[in-house]
């Protein structure tokens, strides 16, 4: 799908590229930064919960994935740490297809510096993801 992005944003009508959201120095300087996150595992269920009589995983629960940088300024990880708890996010699939989600965000507390007013690395999750 052409076009599609990255996005966040507390209402789903409002979503927005991940890389605007990030208007610090990660949004300009090369590095990886200042682009959508990579990787980006996603995982179409929460849990594996046993095995069929066939010996194949029991996969439950809802979607989760993780986006990553290598580092980001802190500026830019605060303009993510807004959106901790319930947003909406559009994120690839794993299998570049795209879906809106309506997802819990979860983020560490802000990773130890690297250089002064840059932090890494900053993995983000969203879990209890439901298609929108």
């Amino acid at each position: 799908m052409a076009g599609i992005t990255f996005q966040i944003s507390a209402t789903l009508a409002g979503l927005t590229d991940v890389k605007t959201v990030l208007e610090g120095v990660s949004a300009v300087e090369t590095g990886g930064n200042g682009s959508d996150p990579f990787p980006f595992p996603f995982q179409d269920y929460s849990e594996i919960v046993g095995t069929d009589l066939n010996g194949a995983p029991i996969k439950a629960g809802l979607p989760r994935c993780k986006w990553h940088w290598d580092w980001l300024t802190r500026e830019d990880y605060a303009a993510l740490k807004a959106f901790e708890g319930t947003c909406y996010i559009t994120t690839n699939k794993g299998d570049d297809t795209y879906a809106d989600y309506l997802a819990v965000l979860t983020i560490p507390k802000e990773p130890e510096p690297m250089d002064g007013h840059r932090i890494g690395p900053v993995d983000i999750e969203f879990v209890q993801m439901q298609v929108q």
